[in-house]
């Protein structure tokens, strides 16, 4: 299981299931690390309206500083976004 404590990014997840049994169910089935968040779109502030969530699922790499840094990252291209990000941050703390 990915860690993600204590790291300069978060993984955001945002459900849109009918329900919140539902959404715990994906939640279970797809075991995707970071924040998970169960959204109702009829909200005019709403995450799948701030993130202009257009697929399902929805997952975000952000930065420390809330940037997204890929938009859907799975598998391998995952493990590749989070290594840069990181790689990056390391630069940056060195470089500031």
């Amino acid at each position: 299981m990915l860690q993600l404590k204590d790291q300069p990014f978060e993984i955001l997840n945002v459900s849109l299931d009918d329900s919140r049994a539902e959404a715990r169910r994906t939640i279970r089935t797809f075991q995707s690390p970071g924040i998970h968040v169960w959204d109702d779109v009829s909200s005019d502030a709403s995450v799948a309206k701030l993130y202009n969530v257009q697929d399902l699922p929805a997952a975000f790499l952000l930065d420390a500083d809330g940037t997204i840094r890929v938009r859907n990252p799975h598998g391998a291209e995952l493990i590749a976004a989070i290594r840069k990000t990181l790689a990056g941050s390391t630069t940056s703390a060195a470089g500031g």
